[in-house]
């Protein structure tokens, strides 16, 4: 099952504390675009959106913004994994996407378009390479988790080194 799933990064602000832990979720902002599941599909629906209903994104952020909504509604697949660095409590946490993509209004954050996320592994930073925390200290809000993918994997106990295949090995460990 690991080989096949995706490993997403994500990141959200500080103020949501353990919220996502406590209540098994990840969640992204661009609560001006309403219920992303309204909108026409596919990136350019979204470019096309954000150009409206947010006019003050620059227009080299409008194509970089769609595709992290494109990826958090539509890539992301129920069954894959996604790293939460927090930055509350500095813990790396890693679960797996149990829920499709959902629109909740009145969230309190800011946040309005969740994922469902049982989570598996809360581990310290200091269980990983610096490499791969570099990797996970991406600037955009959701990412792909490549390089060091099996390495975070193994560490929540979700691989085994004999998962590494002839020339995809992880840099780090």
């Amino acid at each position: 099952m690991t080989a096949q799933a995706a490993l997403w990064g994500i990141h959200m602000g500080a103020h949501v504390g353990s919220a996502p832990i406590d209540e098994g979720y990840i969640a992204i902002g661009w609560p001006e675009l309403g219920d992303l599941s309204k909108l026409p599909p596919g990136r350019d629906g979204l470019k096309v959106a954000i150009a409206e209903k947010i006019p003050n994104t620059k227009a080299g952020a409008v194509p970089v913004h769609a595709g992290v909504l494109e990826r958090f509604t539509n890539e992301m697949t129920i069954g894959d994994f996604v790293i939460y660095p927090s930055k509350s409590d500095r813990l790396v946490n890693i679960g797996q996407v149990t829920g499709p993509y959902k629109y909740q209004e009145s969230d309190p954050n800011g946040y309005p378009n969740y994922r469902a996320v049982k989570w598996i592994a809360s581990l310290s930073r200091s269980d990983f390479t610096q490499s791969a925390l570099n990797e996970i200290g991406s600037a955009l809000t959701l990412f792909m988790v490549k390089n060091h993918r099996l390495e975070f994997l193994r560490k929540a106990g979700l691989a085994t080194a004999d998962e590494v295949a002839p020339g995809n090995e992880d840099n780090g460990e």
